[in-house]
């Protein structure tokens, strides 16, 4: 299983921005994994301007990754697995707020990309993470 390639996507690629110590428990030959959007934070570009990152933690009974984008970000990952696999009905994307992203909004985005993450792991289990694209 080649975990290097772990959500690389189209065109900027997610990162992973720091890696976990292996499990000391026992370890089975296909990983059990989890995804969860553990929180967001606030990133300053000026004075008066910031945006918002998602961090996605991904787990297995081997690692940990901690992937931080924006929501412009996952969602271009969404739009590339909705043209690559277009049989398969994937998770509805939460959708892009029209309102100012103030606490509530940010605190509802990130239980719906939990959602979604779950969701999406659900569809593709493993074979998501050997996409040598995604």
């Amino acid at each position: 299983l080649s975990y290097s390639k772990l959500l690389a996507m189209e065109p900027r690629g997610i990162g992973i921005t720091a890696f976990g110590t292996p499990s000391t428990g026992a370890e089975d030959s296909q990983p059990k994994m989890t995804f969860s959007i553990t929180s967001y934070e606030d990133v300053p570009v000026s004075i008066h301007n910031s945006y918002t990152i998602y961090i996605l933690k991904i787990e297995t009974s081997y690692k940990q990754w901690v992937v931080k984008h924006r929501y412009s970000e996952y969602l271009d990952m969404h739009k590339y697995l909705t043209k690559k696999h277009k049989p398969i009905s994937l998770p509805k994307f939460p959708s892009k707020s029209i309102y100012k992203l103030d606490k509530r909004v940010k605190d509802d985005r990130k239980k719906l990309l939990h959602e979604y993450f779950r969701g999406l792991y659900q569809i593709f289990d493993i074979e998501l993470l050997e996409d040598n694209n995604f």
